[in-house]
């Protein structure tokens, strides 16, 4: 029970200063004292009407902070004091907030801290420089701002920084350049297989100086034991493996007409006997339409144009080769006629014409007499000789390619033939057998060891071994352009 005698004292103190502009907030302080002692554990609970306190003791500061005041607002607060049923309040007290001229309360007022310029590099990192805003005096009419620009490291480098950024590293292994591989098409080189082999290398691995590269070098890929030939080795002792090494199918000659139509010859090749050593390499010609004449077709080309005179038509000629008609030579011959001048009536007729009389008989075209009938019964002859490398050139093998027939009507045994590059390379053959009407394709490799052009030859029969009927078919000449 609390003592009549006893008296109570709140007192207030720290009122708002009257040369306060503007507060955001306030802290108010207030105590509490008595007369005389209180008994040991006695409590007062103090109320502020904005917070309460409990167990509060004689002689103890209560203090309460006044957030979020406005400016020019007036403000009233009191103190209520209960010990047991005794209740007292203090006066109340007031405050009028006024308009805050000061520059700033908090450093947030004067500025956003912020990064500045671009950044730079010093001692090998990152580098930017940083301003940051402070307030001082703040919350009073002498408030003011201020800030500090200071240098600050954003990164280190690990290999040192340039213009403001770290040095790149372009690799720090070989594999991180790329995989090493075989690139481009196998090719052929001192009769082996070769291809390029390209290799990836980093430099000054794991530095700002690191970059990456390769190098190509050919290399083996596989010894040939008889030689190479596009990429490929080259079997022992044989002609032809397939069809496509005897030649490549297509058009072949100038056209021609044929019923009235344009025609060209179309040629396949054949190997025979494929991959033994018997193989040998034969064609057939088939005639191929090429355009069907809505006129008619002269030497080879559809014409509509009319005609005043047979000339108008076309050139009489001889066609083909001379074949034997009884014992004489005989051509077919084509007449060019204008049928109707002055209309498109444009015709021909194809004949067998005597070409030659022959004293005795004729043979494969050609007169012979007795003796030459019984002497010489056979004819060997070059049909082509050509170059079968496209696009030669020094220091890289070439392939020449030639065709031997058997012209004649009895078949030829042991047919010596030579081959000259044109540059001083010879090589000599044998081919065991030609039977009658039978080819054979032979190829070889020459190397020609500078640019420029040269005329290979081929000769057969070179020691005129053999005894034959015709003797101008035995020889041929190529012009081989090596760059």
């Amino acid at each position: 029970m609390l003592s009549s005698n006893i008296k109570f004292d709140i007192n207030i103190y720290d009122k708002v200063p009257s040369d306060v502009s503007y507060y955001e907030q306030i802290i108010l302080r207030s105590a509490i004292r008595s007369s005389s002692p209180l008994t040991d554990h006695s409590t007062i609970s103090l109320q502020h009407h904005l917070d309460s306190n409990y167990n509060i003791y004689p002689g103890d500061d209560v203090t309460y902070t006044w957030l979020n005041l406005l400016k020019n607002t007036y403000y009233q607060w009191f103190v209520e004091m209960t010990y047991g049923t005794t209740t007292i309040n203090s006066d109340v007290w007031g405050f009028l907030t006024q308009n805050f001229d000061g520059a700033c309360f908090y450093d947030s007022d004067c500025g956003r801290n912020q990064w500045l310029n671009t950044t730079y590099c010093l001692a090998g990192d990152i580098w930017q420089d940083y301003r940051d805003y402070t307030c001082l005096d703040s919350g009073t009419v002498n408030a003011s701002c201020d800030y500090t620009d200071s240098p600050q490291k954003k990164q280190t480098c690990e290999d040192g920084c340039t213009n403001g950024t770290c040095n790149p590293i372009e690799c720090y292994s070989n594999s991180e350049c790329g995989t090493n591989k075989w690139i481009g098409s196998k090719f052929c080189n001192t009769d082996d297989i070769f291809q390029t082999y390209r290799t990836y290398e980093c430099h000054n691995k794991g530095t700002a100086a690191s970059y990456c590269d390769y190098v190509e070098e050919d290399k083996l890929r596989k010894e040939c034991d008889y030689g190479c030939q596009d990429g490929v080795c080259l079997s022992p002792n044989i002609t032809c493996s397939i069809n496509s090494d005897c030649g490549t199918d297509g058009l072949v000659g100038s056209k021609y007409c044929l019923a009235g139509d344009s025609y060209r010859n179309y040629r396949t090749w054949t190997c025979n006997n494929p991959g033994t050593p018997t193989a040998y390499c034969s064609y057939s010609d088939a005639s191929q339409l090429i355009d069907s004449c809505a006129g008619d077709c002269v030497n080879g080309n559809c014409v509509v144009n009319a005609c005043n005179l047979n000339s108008d038509c076309g050139t009489d000629q001889w066609l083909e080769m001379p074949y034997c008609i009884g014992d004489n030579v005989y051509q077919l011959y084509r007449t060019w006629i204008c049928e109707i001048p002055g209309t498109d009536s444009c015709n021909y007729t194809d004949t067998d014409e005597l070409k030659e009389l022959c004293n005795y008989t004729c043979l494969n075209g050609v007169c012979v007499d007795q003796e030459e009938q019984s002497t010489f019964d056979a004819d060997i002859g070059v049909r082509y000789f050509l170059v079968q490398t496209p696009n030669p050139t020094a220091g890289n093998f070439t392939v020449l390619a030639f065709n031997m027939q058997n012209n004649g009507n009895i078949s030829v045994n042991d047919i010596e033939w030579q081959l000259s590059s044109g540059e001083g390379t010879i090589i000599n053959g044998v081919v065991s057998e030609l039977k009658v009407g039978q080819g054979q394709i032979v190829m070889r490799k020459v190397t020609y060891s500078a640019p420029g052009t040269y005329n290979a030859e081929i000769i057969i029969d070179p020691n005129n071994n053999i005894d034959e009927f015709d003797e101008s078919n035995n020889q041929e000449v190529v012009s081989v352009n090596v760059e």
